[in-house]
């Protein structure tokens, strides 16, 4: 068996006072399986790797959790017994749906439906600037 310097391989089960675990290394979070021990076929393989991600998600552990902000929503208000307030952002992609739709077009059509308070184009509709701009479309054609 082949080693980068620094690591050893260990046969754990071989020793008495620990137990078996033959994916370890001498190195603590280092694990070793499938071919890098010993010629082994492809299923027993995989089964090793699941074992090596379970023993490491096993030691990332502790910090699960640790980095989570938690996300702030604007308030619901009921809508239950008011009609439907649309709002629709026709996106022109750059030139992707610009150059084989007529987005200007679409939007003064759509503009004219039921329920439909804002019909608008823009160039990139998923850039922050727009993002931003819909935000405050909402808060300005809010009921």
């Amino acid at each position: 068996m082949r080693c980068e310097p620094g690591y050893k391989a260990e046969r754990l089960w071989l020793l008495p006072d620990r137990p078996p675990a033959p994916l370890t290394t001498s190195r603590p979070g280092v694990f070793v399986g499938g071919a890098f021990q010993e010629p082994k076929d492809i299923p027993e393989t995989v089964t090793q790797a699941s074992a090596a991600a379970s023993m490491a998600m096993e030691m990332l552990a502790p910090a699960r959790h640790t980095l989570i902000t938690k996300k702030s929503y604007p308030a619901e208000h009921d809508v239950a017994m008011k009609p439907p307030r649309v709002g629709v952002f026709v996106c022109h992609c750059g030139m992707n749906i610009g150059a084989v739709v007529d987005v200007e077009r679409v939007a003064k059509s759509v503009a004219s439906q039921p329920g439909v308070v804002l019909a608008t184009h823009t160039m990139f509709t998923c850039s922050d600037t727009s993002l931003s701009n819909i935000k405050d479309m909402i808060r300005e054609h809010r009921a």
